[in-house]
């Protein structure tokens, strides 16, 4: 049995290639209204998913292949990787969502971890949803939220994968 730290990785890197493409998309179109903003990070938003997609699916044919003998739980690993992949984004969550805005007139530490985790979470992490979030108002509910597709689209695509489930049918050769 092998690493599965590649993967993580290549989710890590993709994640991060798809933040910097929709902060760049997002912000050429924000300047015009909110509206076209948005409509670029849902374009983002389709391209990521469709990495997240791709990459977990070829994932979980791989790993019917290697471990159809002794893994019984082996289509349930999509799940551990896309958590694993979304660790950072868990992290800087969490710090952006517990240190609100309120706390930060408290202490200038509080202040700096707070703008810090909001621009880290916006610019590595999250920038595909930078249009969307903001029209929240990059309220933090809208970043906890927006863990989730990743999450579940990841488990979904790894399992697909695993029972060799294509959306699109396969060309025939």
């Amino acid at each position: 049995m092998y690493s599965s730290t590649p993967i993580i990785v290549r989710l890590l890197l993709n994640q991060f290639a798809m933040s910097i493409f929709g902060i760049m998309l997002t912000m050429s179109t924000i300047m015009v209204n909110n509206t076209a903003g948005a409509a670029a990070s849902c374009v983002a938003l389709f391209l990521y998913f469709y990495l997240i997609y791709q990459v977990m699916w070829e994932k979980g044919a791989r790993n019917v292949i290697s471990e159809k003998h002794n893994d019984k739980n082996g289509k349930f690993k999509g799940v551990i990787y896309s958590v694993a992949a979304s660790v950072p984004t868990i992290l800087f969550t969490l710090i952006f969502s517990v240190i609100t805005e309120e706390m930060t007139c408290l202490s200038n530490f509080a202040n700096i971890t707070y703008a810090v985790s909001k621009m880290i979470l916006m610019f590595a992490f999250q920038g595909m949803y930078h249009g969307l979030a903001n029209l929240f108002d990059y309220h933090f509910v809208f970043y906890i939220i927006a863990l989730l597709p990743a999450i579940i689209l990841g488990s979904v695509a790894y399992y697909m994968g695993y029972k060799n489930i294509r959306i699109l049918p396969e060309k025939k050769k």
